[in-house]
């Protein structure tokens, strides 16, 4: 089981930026891959063997610094839309967790890529859950925001050193541990929400429908936590 992982670093350590990019590890047989991301987990090495990027989708060049690998950051200086992408792997987003420093105006959420870009409006003081085919959690006002339409969720406060937990690709979403909106009906005591685009919980994208992390702000944030998917 090693060896996927010492072949896979010994080629990035020889990575050129000319040369065709590294794919990471994917063992044939299924029950050997489960085995792998096992050992890949245990060992710390999930950001690093299987790497997601932070990218600026929408705003202007060089006024965020994007950290990467283990520091998976941003600091903002213009309000920006940004979006987080695997790397060299076939394996999903489907979990995310962000801790806030100062924010102004953050949106936290999810995007179907193409369609999204399909339909952006030429709107930039838009943000991710105001455009079509995106929905995010709104940190400022305190609610939901579903493509364009915004649900006000009573007693919820979000300030600076809250932890946003978004599982399931936009199905339940958590602040500082407690759950506060859920798509999914057996989720109890809970404000639900009407889960307009985004795919059945468990669902995997396919070439229509790549559902990815997207983050509208300005500011400084972490991404703290991500949790891929064991194809």
């Amino acid at each position: 089981l090693f060896k996927p992982m010492i072949n896979y670093l010994r080629a990035k350590a020889c990575e050129m930026p000319l040369g065709p990019p590294v794919k990471s590890p994917h063992p044939k047989d299924y029950e050997m891959r489960q085995d792998f991301y096992r050992l890949v987990e245990y060992f710390g090495m999930t950001a690093g063997i299987y790497p997601t990027i932070i990218e600026l989708h929408r705003g202007e060049p060089g006024s965020a610094d994007i950290g990467c690998y283990q520091d998976r950051s941003v600091k903002s200086s213009e309000w920006s839309t940004f979006t987080v992408q695997t790397q060299g792997h076939a394996r999903e987003i489907t979990s995310f967790e962000v801790v806030l420093g100062n924010v102004e105006r953050m949106q936290i959420g999810w995007i179907n890529e193409s369609m999204y870009v399909e339909n952006l409006s030429n709107d930039h003081r838009n943000g991710v859950g105001e455009e079509e085919n995106s929905l995010a959690l709104d940190c400022c006002r305190g609610g939901l925001l579903n493509q364009g339409e915004f649900t006000k969720f009573e007693g919820l406060s979000i300030g600076a050193g809250s932890v946003i937990r978004c599982e399931q690709k936009g199905h339940r979403w958590l602040v500082d541990g407690e759950l506060v909106a859920s798509s999914i009906a057996s989720d109890d005591n809970t404000r639900h929400f009407e889960n307009d685009f985004l795919p059945p919980a468990g669902h995997v994208n396919n070439s229509n429908d790549k559902i990815i992390p997207c983050f509208s702000g300005k500011g400084h944030w972490t991404l703290s936590q991500i949790v891929l998917s064991c194809p």
